[in-house]
């Protein structure tokens, strides 16, 4: 075997994975628990990547005394690859970390390995060093596979928002490890598990990173920065203006939800206002956080009639939402289409929603006064 081409592309792995880990400590959108988890696989894949190096360096000597360590190569190398892409599965969603089902196929494939340093299930040495597949090699690619295969399904549930394209791209990530499995397996001395496993950790990131710029953490709906980009398309003429519609929303008496239950049911009021919002307006348009408890619709090309359906959706699930006993939601919201005579730029359109919401803010303000003041 030419170890020049192995060596080579196992370096850039390393180094790619080297400089995945230096982005994760300057980065600030995700939890210490995700970056942990990610740091923790960075460096488990750099170990393995060592120890696959090490292994062919192994496998070019044909010292008897060198059996023993060869077959702890590879015990570790077979019994910790389906590690990695179980943190990742972590990484994407932490509940799994309580699901101890779902680390068994790795401790089952940990102890089936552990025993081909005796029996040769998953691997043989032979007294001259000399490496092979056992009969029960797969049992490793399969758990992987496994694991790949839940962190898809667990991407698909968790970001319905994503764009199409998006949804395509990450999907490519993550099957770049499983490619890679498939065609060493074909192939054994094409050695790719490892080196696409480095590239596919370090595009998940970013993209999740990426992700995380996107959507607001408490809503997990889109954020102020990518409003502004909405407003930027708008504004320079790839999204046609005379089509648009926006919606703001206020949530009403907010601030004395804070004070009297506590931000932690101020937090729970705002996420359960966002996805009342994006269930009402799933088929028309996307919502935006536009800062603290007022959310943004923009709809496309969507007529009056439909919007104010969905608004009356909308206040008829408030309605019926208890928190503490009280019906503590309800929304101020205006609503404004471009109009050619008073609306020049999208930030017209917007203004004018946002003065129809304070408009009436201040009639809901002014009938809970009357209602106080009633004998």
């Amino acid at each position: 075997m030419d170890i020049v081409p192995l060596i080579t592309i196992d370096f850039v792995a390393i180094v790619i994975l080297m400089l995945s880990i230096c982005m994760v400590q300057k980065n600030g959108t995700i939890s210490q628990f995700e970056n942990r988890l990610y740091i923790t696989a960075c460096f488990l894949t750099i170990a393995i990547i060592v120890l696959e190096m090490l292994d062919v360096f192994l496998e070019m000597n044909s010292d008897f005394k060198l059996v023993s360590f060869h077959k702890i190569v590879n015990i570790l190398g077979f019994g910790f690859c389906p590690l990695v892409p179980y943190l990742m599965l972590m990484f994407q969603n932490e509940k799994y970390k309580h699901k101890v089902l779902t680390m068994l196929p790795f401790v089952l494939n940990l102890f089936v390995v552990a025993c081909s340093y005796f029996t040769g299930f998953t691997f043989q040495v032979d007294t001259q060093n000399h490496y092979t597949r056992g009969p029960w090699f797969f049992i490793t690619a399969f758990v992987c596979c496994y694991y790949y295969v839940l962190l898809a399904f667990e991407i698909f549930c968790s970001h319905t928002k994503r764009e199409r394209n998006e949804q395509i791209f990450i999907y490519y990530i993550i099957s770049l490890p499983v490619v890679g499995s498939i065609i060493q397996i074909v192939f054994p001395k094409v050695l790719l598990i490892w080196s696409c496993t480095a590239v596919s950790l370090m595009f998940y990131y970013r993209f999740v990173r990426e992700a995380g710029l996107k959507f607001d953490p408490l809503t997990n709906v889109f954020t102020r920065a990518m409003l502004d980009a909405q407003v930027a398309l708008y504004n320079c003429g790839n999204k046609a203006l005379p089509t648009v519609s926006v919606i703001v929303f206020d949530l009403n008496d907010f601030k004395n939800i804070n004070d009297i239950y506590g931000h932690g049911i101020g937090d729970f009021a705002l996420q359960l206002s966002a996805q009342m919002i994006c269930e009402s307006f799933s088929s028309l348009g996307k919502c935006y956080r536009f800062g603290g408890d007022e959310f943004v619709i923009i709809c496309d090309n969507k007529s009056e009639q439909s919007i104010l359906q969905a608004l009356n959706e909308l206040d008829q699930k408030a309605k019926n939402i208890m928190i503490k006993n009280k019906k503590l939601i309800s929304y101020a919201y205006g609503f404004a289409s471009f109009n050619n005579k008073k609306h020049k730029t999208f930030q017209d359109v917007l203004q004018d929603a946002d003065e129809q919401m304070y408009f009436n803010k201040a009639k809901y303000k002014a009938s809970q006064f009357l209602e106080i003041m009633k004998p």
